[in-house]
């Protein structure tokens, strides 16, 4: 689908960053280069540690959230190695335990081709086409399937969620029901 680009990182009314509602002891990405390079290096803030494929440029990433979101923007961060950036990406709305077969053969929830000018230095955020796509989201799988040039590995540097929490109900405290 089409994309509509913001130059500056700045937010919409009501809109946040998501790190603070991902469960972040749940999180997890295959084929990351463990330990050096993790999803948690992604999803902290700043340039200076980064996430890194291992052996190809694709990661399949699983982040489940603490209360239901919107998830409206999306902002992959690079830094300087333009080449290694997230090109083509795939997005799942509550899935759980994909694997590489699955990311492949279904149907993903939205799609985003991103340029190079959106993942250069800091990157910048790319909205999410479909307004109705990414919400009511509590866990989200990313699958990057390739990247901005013929490095062997991806690289993301920063990783940033934007949107809104739904609820004030922590689905970590949920407990179940005992008949």
């Amino acid at each position: 689908g089409e994309i509509t680009q913001q130059t500056r990182p700045l937010y919409g009314m009501n809109e946040e960053s998501l790190l603070e509602s991902i469960d972040k002891s749940h999180a997890t990405c295959m084929n990351e280069l463990a330990p050096d390079h993790t999803l948690s290096d992604a999803l902290a803030k700043g340039l200076d540690t980064w996430l890194e494929s291992d052996c190809d440029e694709q990661l399949l990433l699983h982040i489940p959230f603490h209360v239901p979101v919107d998830v409206l923007a999306v902002r992959f961060a690079a830094g300087v190695h333009d080449d290694e950036a997230p090109r083509t990406v795939h997005f799942f709305a509550n899935k759980h335990s994909m694997d590489f077969d699955d990311a492949t053969t279904l149907r993903p929830t939205w799609s985003v081709e991103l340029s190079a000018s959106d993942t250069a230095m800091a990157g910048r955020l790319v909205r999410v086409d479909d307004c109705l796509a990414l919400r009511h989201i509590v866990e989200l799988t990313i699958f990057v399937e390739d990247n901005q040039g013929s490095a062997p590995t991806t690289r993301i540097a920063t990783l940033e969620l934007v949107g809104k929490g739904l609820a004030s109900t922590d689905m970590a405290n949920l407990k179940e029901c005992s008949s």
